[in-house]
């Protein structure tokens, strides 16, 4: 199984790469003042739900950055507002390529962001789960990754759920439940253990 998520994800790499993207520069020799600017314009369009300006920030932004890791946090952001402006095609283009394994917190954000792409898209359940299970299985150590390992379990105990994988729906609520409780979060832990008791 391992093999084939890693086979999956070349091949959906490959696919992506050859889809139309969006427009940016090559040259990333240096970073420009106005990045900074920009990212804060971004999100204040972000917070006020204007997906569209918020799309237009972070792409001027990603032709004007040169820190890989910077660029990186920008290009998620883009193709998070083409999510939500329901241009599905566009943002896993904006995505590509995607990373073959996770090897980092944003390398797992990027996946777990194409699983909930393709699932719009009406994708196949068994790629919509392969890039959620492929992003959770990991053992990266940074800040953050436990609230994104509680709520991607608990998105993919959702998905399990909704093609009648009660068991795998389960055990995945029952982890999101011990990172929520581990968190603090114990109204979202209680609401995990209770759609896991409910499944069973």
């Amino acid at each position: 199984m391992h093999i084939k998520r890693i086979v999956f994800c070349l091949l959906l790499s490959l696919f992506l790469s050859s889809c139309t993207t969006i427009p940016r520069s090559q040259d990333l020799s240096k970073d420009l003042p106005s990045v900074e600017k920009l990212l804060k314009e971004a999100e204040t369009y972000a917070g006020r739900k204007n997906w569209q300006k918020a799309f237009m920030m972070y792409s001027e932004a990603l032709s004007e950055v040169e820190n890989v890791k910077l660029y990186g946090e920008i290009q998620l952001k883009t193709a998070y507002s083409l999510y939500m402006m329901k241009q599905y095609p566009a943002a896993l283009a904006a995505l590509a390529p995607l990373p073959e394994l996770p090897a980092t917190l944003l390398d797992c954000k990027k996946l777990a962001l194409a699983s909930g792409i393709l699932h719009k898209m009406n994708g196949a359940p068994k790629y919509v789960e392969a890039l959620l299970e492929v992003a959770l299985d990991n053992s990266i150590e940074a800040s953050g990754v436990i609230p994104f390992k509680a709520a991607a379990y608990a998105e993919l105990g959702r998905i399990y759920a909704e093609h009648g994988k009660n068991l795998r729906a389960v055990k995945c609520f029952e982890y999101a439940a011990e990172l929520y409780d581990m968190l603090g979060e114990k109204e979202q832990a209680s609401a995990c253990h209770n759609i896991a008791e409910y499944l069973e």
